[in-house]
Order: C-alpha cells, then sequence, then structure tokens
C-alpha cells in the first residue's frame, strides 16, 4: 500500500505536528503516486516549495508538479515557478505575498504555493481549482495550523510527524498519539443545537445557555458535573484552565470540531483523571500518519523503531502509518 491508496475523497489536507515533519515530502509522494491518473490541484495555508525555509533558514525539498497540475499561489512569488504556465482566474484574496492566482503547469517543472490564510479563503480558491477540471485537491499546512481539519473543507486528512516535534522519540510518538486522538474523537449529538449561545449546558430535562467562560464557570460550580458542555467557536486555553479548576467532573465536553481544539495537552490530561471527556460534533477522517525519523535540529531517530513505536501507540485507531521515503 502507497499513501495514496489510504485515500477515498475529492480532497485531502496535510498537516504536521511541527515544522519540518515531513509535510513536503508526503505532498511530493502524493503528486508523483497522483499525478498520472487524476488531474491534481495543489495550494497551501502556508508556503511550500522554497528551498529554504524563511523562518528556520533550513534546506527544503522542492514541489516537482507534472504539466496539467492546477495550483493556486500568491502572484509574488510565480517568478520562482521554474514551469510554463498559464494564468487561469485572479481569486481576489490578498495575501503579503500577493494577490492568490489559479495556475496551470503547461511543462513539468518545480512551483512554489502559497495560498490563502483563512478556511473561507481555500474554500473559494478550491471551488475555482475545481471549475477547472481538478480531481483530486491537496491542501498543505503550516506550522501549528490545525485549521486544515475542519471537516466542510476536507473530507480527509493526512497528519506528519517527525523528529523535528522534540529529541525524545517516546515524546513525539506519546503527543502525536494524542493529536490522533482529539482529531478522532467524534460524538453523535442529538441535543438540539442553541443559536447565540457560546456554551450550552445540558443536564437531565435542564438546558442552560451561558455567553462567557465566567457564566459558565459559576452554572459548573454549581452542577459540578452534566451531561454535555456544548462549546461554539475555539476551545483554547482561557476555557479549559477555569473548568480544570473549578472542580468539573464527570462531563463531556463538546467542539465544532477537530481545528477548535486549540489548549494544551495539560488541560486534556486533567480532564481525563476527572472523568471529563473531550470530543467533536464532526470530525474529518484521519487516513494516515506519515513519521520522518530525521530532524534537520540534529536528532535522528532509530527508523525501525519509530515506526515500530508509532504504529503500536495508533494501533486502537486502525489509522496506517508510513515512512514515505522507504
Amino acid at each position: 500500500m502507497k499513501l495514496k491508496d489510504t485515500i477515498k475523497s475529492s480532497a485531502v489536507a496535510i498537516a504536521g505536528t511541527c515544522k519540518n515533519a515531513g509535510k513536503t515530502t508526503a505532498l511530493n509522494a502524493l503528486i508523483e503516486d497522483m499525478s498520472d491518473v487524476f488531474t491534481l490541484a495543489l495550494t497551501s495555508i502556508g508556503r511550500d516549495g522554497e528551498t529554504t525555509d524563511v523562518a528556520t533558514v533550513t534546506p527544503k525539498p522542492d514541489v516537482y508538479v507534472r504539466e496539467g497540475t492546477l495550483f493556486a499561489t500568491a502572484s509574488g512569488i510565480l517568478k520562482y515557478c521554474d514551469t510554463t504556465l498559464e494564468i487561469l482566474e485572479t481569486c481576489g484574496i490578498y495575501t503579503p505575498l500577493g494577490e492568490v492566482v489559479c495556475a496551470r503547469a503547461k511543462s513539468d517543472g518545480n512551483i512554489q504555493i502559497a495560498g490563502p490564510s483563512t478556511v473561507e479563503g481555500l474554500r473559494t480558491v478550491h471551488g475555482i481549482l475545481k471549475s477547472f477540471g481538478a480531481q483530486r485537491t491537496i491542501f498543505d499546512g503550516a506550522i501549528s495550523r490545525k485549521s486544515l481539519s475542519v471537516p466542510t473543507l476536507c473530507e480527509e486528512f493526512i497528519l506528519c510527524t517527525g523528529a523535528s516535534y522534540s529529541p525524545s522519540m517516546a515524546q513525539t510518538i506519546t503527543d502525536t498519539a494524542y493529536f490522533v486522538r482529539l482529531f478522532t474523537s467524534e460524538i453523535d449529538m442529538r441535543a438540539p443545537a442553541e443559536e447565540g449561545s457560546r456554551y450550552t449546558v445540558y443536564k437531565g430535562a435542564e438546558m442552560l445557555m451561558q455567553n462567557d467562560i465566567g457564566e459558565l464557570v459559576t452554572c459548573m460550580k454549581k452542577l459540578r458535573c452534566a451531561d454535555f458542555i456544548r462549546m461554539r467557536g475555539a476551545v483554547t486555553d482561557s476555557v479549559m484552565k477555569p473548568l480544570t479548576e473549578c472542580g468539573l467532573r464527570d462531563t463531556v465536553i463538546v467542539a465544532d470540531d477537530p481545528s477548535k481544539l486549540l489548549f494544551d495537552k495539560k488541560y486534556y490530561e486533567k480532564c481525563t483523571a476527572r472523568g471529563v471527556a473531550v470530543r467533536v460534533e464532526k470530525r474529518s477522517d484521519l487516513c494516515a500518519v506519515t513519521v520522518n525519523p530525521y530532524s534537520v535540529y540534529g536528532a535522528e531517530y532509530d527508523k525501525k523503531a519509530f515506526i515500530d513505536g508509532m504504529r503500536d501507540a495508533l494501533s486502537e485507531f486502525s489509522v496506517p502509518v508510513f515512512d514515505v521515503k522507504e
């Protein structure tokens, strides 16, 4: 099985646990294996394809595409693409590198991609690329960006992790398993959605609505537990910290989707210890995890031990694990 064989939908995102986790390597593997089968389209929520990372000043792999590949990128970096290009449409979306444009490669060669920085912008670009015949679209992620796990943007995503995350292989494996658990923790919420309420507490026949974290904490100090707390918008440290400090127990916290789960792992662990579960109403399917045993910062894992350890840690999720260079 190859990485491409895990993808069943028309749109897939590549996200990473850190910089230099191997996202571009995974992207290149998909381009190589899918270009002869589908009309492929590419864009990025960050920047990809440059030879040196502008933030870490470390080398990066090129992004090499075949003739006919569609892509969306900022106008200011078109000059760095060494393919013959056909500009298809300007998108009316502006970035620090210029307006986002959709183009078609008229020859094989290297490109750079830097698309919109918002999910709404990516949706717009996706629609334009599909209008020009894209059969499969790949969204490339950026450091610490979980926004590509939004289910309304893409049905599936690939998570990349590696030695650049931590010098400790055990830490990288443990934290990757944590991310996977969050991303795949879907729950069927049968209670009706309440519009205009940031937080809705369900306890038995009661439905209590609060509009800020202070109101929610006051409510939970009285109740101590609930069936569900439905949360709209981002679930951050500023939300989880007061909840874990107020003595909340035996409750299910439900977020909209994985992209909204933005809190530190320590709050998840505190919740678990008190019988508080964290779930999402709608998830994207995690189709694969890729591992990179090498770090540009010097760390290097034993390749076999890393992939075997990751497979063991993720065995309960039935997620395939790849070292795409092997």
